[in-house]
């Protein structure tokens, strides 16, 4: 199994702007924009969001725009933080350098959603972080068919990835991206309701 990378990968790759550049672009310029559209669509005016991995903001930004109440994004590289917060300037107070793996972050009532998109197949521990979801909280994630650099796994089908988390989140899938179809490249959305 591949090591899972550090901050100062991240803050590499974000200084860099990411591949095609796309962690400086605004949220409908992105690739990654269908993957949003379908998560903001599952959402529901009741849904306190806090996100793992936020990123440079850019789903915050369409999540804010849409009127549903973000409480908080978190990250480990503070290079993603600052792209985060200058997209969302008025804001940037709801974004937080830290690590997903700490607790604290679960501990608070006060979201009743969580958001991962492209989090889980960097992480070690991806299924350690699914556990400390507290039950009956909603989920939303995405995942990847393909492998990268940064990926600690992948996932052949959305079915491989709704088995691998199915003992904590009850996952269905609710779209498929395929942003590369030359190289067969999906993303799938998952969204669930921890157990």
């Amino acid at each position: 199994m591949k090591k899972e990378k550090d901050s100062r990968f991240y803050d590499e790759l974000y200084r860099k702007g990411g591949w095609n550049l796309e962690y400086t672009k605004l949220p409908q310029d992105s690739i990654y924009y269908p993957v949003w559209k379908i998560i903001v669509g599952n959402l529901n005016p009741e849904d306190v969001i806090l996100e793992l991995g936020c990123g440079a903001g850019q789903l915050a930004r369409l999540i804010m725009d849409a009127g549903f109440n973000y409480m908080a994004g978190i990250d480990f590289s503070q290079k993603a933080l600052g792209l985060a917060e200058k997209l969302n300037s008025a804001n940037a107070f709801r974004f937080f350098l830290g690590d997903i793996y700490d607790r604290k972050w679960f501990n608070t009532a006060d979201y009743n959603m969580i958001i991962a998109t492209e989090v889980l197949e960097h992480l070690q521990d991806d299924c350690g972080i699914i556990d400390y979801i507290p039950r009956g909280k909603r989920v939303i994630v995405s995942v990847p068919n393909f492998d990268s650099d940064s990926h600690v796994r992948h996932f052949n089908s959305a079915q491989d990835a709704i088995d691998r988390y199915a003992e904590w989140v009850t996952f269905e899938c609710i779209g498929e991206y395929c942003p590369n179809p030359t190289h067969n490249r999906y993303i799938y959305v998952l969204k669930g309701i921890r157990k």
